[in-house]
Formats: C-alpha cells, structure tokens, sequence
C-alpha cells in the first residue's frame, strides 16, 4: 500500500522492486443504479486509485491501480501494475514456469544476454513438464511440435534466442538493444499462454455460454465468473 510519496513495487521495466515514487495521482468511483422508495440512485461500487510511478533506477514511468469499495477503502490485495503490461495470464500456470519466467523478467534491467539464458530456461522447463523428449532444447521444441503442443514458428523463436543470446555472451558479437529482449520476453509470454492459460480461460467461458444456453439467458456478460 503507498504512503505519501512511494509505494513498493517492482519496476517491470528493469526488474529494480522497491519504493517507486508517486508523480501523480487520479481517483474514481464506479456506480451502479437502484431503486430506493421508487427512486433511482446512483450507488457506488468500486474505487479505483491509480498512481503514475517513477523508478529511481531506469527512471522509467509505471502506471499503477488500486482497487477498493467507497465506504471500506481499498482492497491490498487488489493492486496491478496497469503499464508496462504483463502479457502473461499465470491462470493455470505451473509454479516452476511461473518463476522461472518472473526471473528472466527481472534480469532484464541488469543484462540482456543473462534475460536471454533465462528466457531459455523457462523454455527447458516447459519442456521437462510437458515431457519432451531429446538431448537438446532444439530436439525436445522439435518433440512439441511434432506432437502438436506448440505451433512451428516455435522453432524460430528459439533460434533467435539461441542467436542473440549467443551474442549478448559475447562482447565482440552484435549489439543487443531493449526491444529486442523484449520482443523474445513476449513470445516467450505467448508460449506459456497458449499452453496453459488459454485452454483454462476458454474452458470457463465455454461452461459459462452453456448455463447461458440452457436457461436461455443472453450472454451480455461473457467475463461473468472468470477470475
């Protein structure tokens, strides 16, 4: 939770987690109408606090939100990091994945060769749990492909962190820049989505849109239930 001029996070930017510095605030209410002594009224539902967040070490701005109810103040276990986003949905996610992906983020503020190796071995974990086959990580993708868990282009992804992660290991190889270890970051993201997240996700939509058809209720709300 902030106090005055700081709150405690980790800057998903470089990775630094600490007192990150409010530069500005902005505070709304949503509301909902009822009906009180054959009156509508206005009540309210849910406070949003947002905070514009500087980091003390990339200097880089995090936009930040708390969620609350108006007359109990705000929820600490409802805060998000709104921007830089976080591809990642974790719904679903093995917890071995989970922090080894979180430690590959983290690392990008302090190199972006060593990003890339842990970016590899997020990629060797998916391939322990979803039991690959192959002396190799280039093998065991391969091994996934082949039985349908992972789209080709897989194999691409890999050979461009093999490649730059080679490079970023080296000191005479190409110069890495910020953009392109982000770019591998999010397929790495995308990877984990579509193996875990994804089919949890639409599992839960599709029961929802079921009991919808079934009792022959329109699906005006299709995120109803859906954590």
């Amino acid at each position: 939770m902030p106090d005055n001029n700081h709150i405690i996070e980790i800057c998903h930017h470089c990775g630094n987690k600490g007192l990150l510095e409010i530069m500005g605030t902005y505070f709304s209410t949503e509301y909902e109408y009822a009906l009180e002594n054959g009156k509508e009224i206005l009540i309210p539902l849910i406070r949003s606090d947002w905070y514009l967040l500087r980091c003390p070490v990339c200097e880089k701005a995090t936009l930040y939100e708390i969620l609350g109810e108006p007359d109990l103040g705000r929820w600490a276990d409802n805060c998000y990091v709104r921007y830089p986003t976080d591809n990642v949905d974790y719904l679903n996610v093995p917890s071995e994945i989970k922090s080894a992906f979180e430690a590959a983020k983290r690392t990008i503020g302090i190199n972006y060769g060593i990003c890339l190796l842990s970016l590899r071995r997020t990629l060797e974990m998916i391939c322990k749990i979803e039991g690959a086959t192959g002396n190799t990580l280039e093998v065991k993708i391969r091994n996934l492909v082949s039985d349908k868990k992972l789209p080709p282009m897989i194999e691409d992804i890999l050979y461009i962190i093999r490649i730059l992660g080679n490079d970023g290991a080296h000191a005479d190889k190409i110069f890495l820049i910020e953009s392109e270890v982000r770019d591998v970051m999010n397929f790495v993201g995308t990877i984990i989505n579509y193996l875990y997240s994804m089919p949890e996700r639409v599992s839960i939509l599709k029961e929802i849109v079921k009991k919808k058809e079934i009792e022959g209720t329109p699906s005006s709300n299709p995120s109803e239930g859906i954590p």
